[in-house]
């Protein structure tokens, strides 16, 4: 009993390591609440063993294959779904990862973390129209979340299109600020890239200071989480 307590409380610690180190948290809005889970016990116990494989061990792998077993049990598990996708994004399969996601909205349509993810994958594939439409659903879903003002500004910035990159990058500050998120820094370092994109460097230098003020190191005990 002790023993899977301290695999609970390690996958927790785990969720919470990939705000700092891999932007793949739940949103900060938080629908994650109306998951249904998994009445399986034997597939929930595979969930948490293959989070601690993913982001403790840095196995992939492994954690593709109980994230899939666990699925074998409970075809319907959305979080399972969810995170074998984001195993495949890491592996660089996005195709597959892509279709986890798929699978996971079809399910829970208003799963703001697959619709999220899909939106990485997409830009990773440089497919940033779909991407930025997989956004703007996390912006319906919840209009808190500042992730998806953040993603937006992101894809902007790659296609070149600074205005909106700005704009969206200050929603997303403001939305960090009120939620005191540790993430309000790697807004404004996304602020100051755009406005050095569009040339104004007394903004884009600006917001790099602010930015540096309010980076959040990872600290000792959360790095022994992160893989190396």
């Amino acid at each position: 009993m002790k023993s899977q307590t301290a695999i609970q409380i390690a996958a927790a610690l785990l969720i919470i390591v990939q705000s700092f180190a891999f932007g793949e948290t739940r949103t900060i809005g938080g629908n994650e609440t109306k998951y249904q889970g998994t009445k399986n016990a034997d597939a929930d116990k595979l969930v948490i063993q293959a989070r601690v494989e993913l982001y403790k061990h840095g196995n992939v792998q492994n954690a593709i294959r109980l994230f899939t077993k666990a699925l074998e049990l409970d075809p319907r598990f959305v979080e399972a779904m969810d995170d074998l996708g984001t195993c495949y994004r890491r592996t660089g399969e996005y195709e597959k990862a892509i279709e986890c996601y798929k699978r996971s909205i079809a399910i829970f349509p208003k799963g703001a973390f697959a619709h999220q993810n899909m939106a990485v994958a997409y830009g990773l594939q440089k497919k940033y129209e779909l991407a930025i439409s997989e956004y703007n659903i996390v912006k319906e879903i919840d209009p808190s979340d500042p992730e998806s003002f953040y993603g937006i500004s992101e894809v902007s910035i790659k296609k070149g299109d600074y205005s909106t990159a700005i704009f969206n990058a200050k929603v997303a500050i403001r939305l960090y600020q009120e939620a005191k998120s540790p993430l309000l820094g790697d807004a404004e370092q996304l602020l100051a890239t755009a406005y050095r994109g569009c040339g104004d460097a007394v903004n884009a230098k600006f917001w790099s200071e602010m930015a540096a003020r309010h980076k959040t190191p990872i600290d000792s005990e959360m790095k022994k989480l992160v893989p190396q």
